[in-house]
């Protein structure tokens, strides 16, 4: 009698991608509007810079941290997941540092960070002194920034990734 060999079910790259996207625009789309509906109707008056809390101050941590956390959770669960063959890929040298994975966090961070930034400094060179934002609308805006940073270095991350496979794994059908 043959034995019967059961194999463990591989996660192909889509399958992962999709999961990941998921669990990551659910959670920003859901909790940054709520966190910063909080922080913001706390004062009456919502400005871009001025105040405790500040538009600028919450579009800047949400630029500095959301791509660099999602980042970081995709290649290193990639990378801990094709060690232990879970997924259908093995990953190159490239990854098994966690150096080079934080290099990758920290420049997707800064460069995020820049552009926000300079986002900020044309609107508060262009907008009149004192302008002044409805709290409920910005933590919507806020909302929806986080889902855009999701959905792109979600994306720009399983790039990345791509760039390091060696090669699929193809396991047989049958044994």
């Amino acid at each position: 009698m043959p034995d019967i060999v059961k194999l463990k079910k591989q996660v192909t790259i889509k399958q992962f991608t999709r999961k990941k996207l998921l669990v990551a625009i659910l959670l920003n789309v859901i909790f940054n509007p709520i966190f910063c509906y909080f922080n913001f109707i706390q004062d009456k008056v919502l400005y871009l810079i001025e105040g405790y809390h500040s538009l600028g101050k919450m579009m800047l941590a949400m630029a500095a941290f959301i791509p660099f956390m999602i980042t970081f959770d995709i290649l290193w669960n990639a990378r801990q997941m094709s060690q232990k063959g879970e997924i259908d890929f093995v990953l190159d040298e490239y990854f098994e540092k966690n150096k080079s994975i934080f290099k990758l966090c920290g420049i997707n961070s800064l460069y995020t960070w820049l552009c926000a930034f300079a986002v900020i400094m044309i609107l508060h060179v262009s907008l009149p002194d004192q302008y002044q934002f409805n709290s409920i609308k910005m933590a919507v805006v806020c909302g929806i920034i986080a889902g855009v940073y999701t959905i792109i270095f979600t994306l720009v991350s399983v790039r990345q990734l791509k760039k390091h496979i060696i090669m699929p794994i193809k396991l047989p059908i049958a044994v």
